[in-house]
């Protein structure tokens, strides 16, 4: 049921959002980024999702996605914006809303004192009318025609000033610093992760250490498929009268996790899991008593959550808080007592990730 519930949430958002990919520019061209940055806001002012690609790699997978017909991804258009001689520049692509068919291409290039805020206006409103026709998109009412129209060179300063500061407050894009900051960090396909963990039973098993590895495959922007080992948990003991038990653990499971928070500092995510856990238990006890060991499986049920702090482009620090219930549920024979563990478990895990 939990796993039902996360993909319908997950599925959910990528069929309502249409995201926008564009294309950071050079960093050295000032009237480029105020371009950027205005664009950004235009295109969020109309609810669409913006994704940010930088450096080669940006550049490659804009490319690829604008080659792409019909609806194969889940980019429905891009702008990158350019510098031609004496004009700033912006490409446009829409996707095809169906296979097949080809994808719209505009160019649109704007000179002059206003061209930031120009190319801007003009590259979100032709992507806005291109979504419409194609997607049947609902991107709410055209904006008032007196604050949407382009400067007019001949306009006194304080007309002009007047509609600047409009288009600040509208589309709250303030610098190239900000929109930086506000923009989602990179997902990268597939990430590993080593570290430490402890298992935590509340009645008198106490704590067990052990180590945990664990590879995620993304599979869109808000879900991830995650496969998980924990082994050898050790540490946790039961004492009865002249006799012990020691137990070890080993414990397996495949998650789906649902991205609840993403940000340039911290990220959020539940996950559910499913498996399975190898108990083994070794005792000890003297005479008359003979120790045996023994072992038996368990499937088990892992529900938590885990917040990440990327450190790097790739590499960051991640940390997880897991309920873990097993069933059967283990008992514990020593001397002529049984245990009955308590549950959940509570699984607590930090690591190292790095991405590819």
């Amino acid at each position: 049921m939990v796993l039902t519930i996360l993909f319908g949430l997950g599925l959910g958002g990528s069929a309502w959002a249409y995201t926008i990919a564009v294309l950071r520019p050079d960093g050295s061209d000032q009237m480029l980024l105020e371009s950027f940055s205005r664009l950004c806001g235009e295109l969020r002012m109309y609810g669409l999702q913006v994704r940010l690609l930088d450096g080669v790699e940006g550049a490659e997978l804009f490319e690829k996605a604008a080659g792409q017909s019909g609806n194969s991804s889940n980019l429905v258009g891009g702008v990158s914006l350019l510098r031609t001689p004496g004009q700033a520049t912006a490409r446009i692509w829409v996707a095809a809303n169906a296979a097949g068919k080809e994808s719209v291409r505009i160019t649109v290039s704007v000179d002059g004192a206003d061209a930031p805020s120009l190319l801007a206006i003009r590259a979100a409103d032709l992507l806005r009318a291109s979504l419409r026709d194609l997607h049947g998109a609902d991107l709410g009412p055209q904006p008032d025609v007196a604050s949407r129209r382009d400067p007019d060179p001949n306009r006194d300063a304080d007309a002009k000033r007047e509609h600047d500061a409009k288009r600040e407050q509208d589309t709250s894009a303030a610098s190239p610093a900000q929109e930086a900051s506000a923009a989602p960090r990179r997902r990268d396909p597939l990430t590993v992760q080593v570290g430490p963990t402890a298992l935590f039973e509340v009645g008198e098993l106490g704590t067990g250490w052990g180590a945990n590895v664990q590879v995620q495959k993304r599979l869109s922007h808000r879900l991830a498929l995650a496969l998980a080992f924990t082994a050898p948990i050790v540490g946790q003991t039961y004492y009865a009268t002249g006799a012990t038990a020691h137990v070890r653990q080993e414990l397996a499971t495949i998650a789906i996790a649902l991205r609840l928070m993403e940000g340039q500092m911290l990220n959020v995510d539940l996950f559910q899991g499913i498996g399975v856990m190898h108990l083994s238990v070794h005792g000890e006890a003297p005479s008359p008593w003979v120790a045996q060991d023994s072992s038996a499986w368990a499937a088990a049920s892992s529900t938590g959550a885990a917040v990440s702090v990327p450190l790097s482009e790739h590499w960051g620090l991640s940390a997880s808080l897991a309920a873990i219930f097993l069933a059967p549920r283990p008992i514990i024979d020593v001397a002529d007592v049984s245990y009955l563990a308590h549950q959940p478990f509570l699984q607590a895990h930090v690591g190292l990730y790095f991405g590819f």
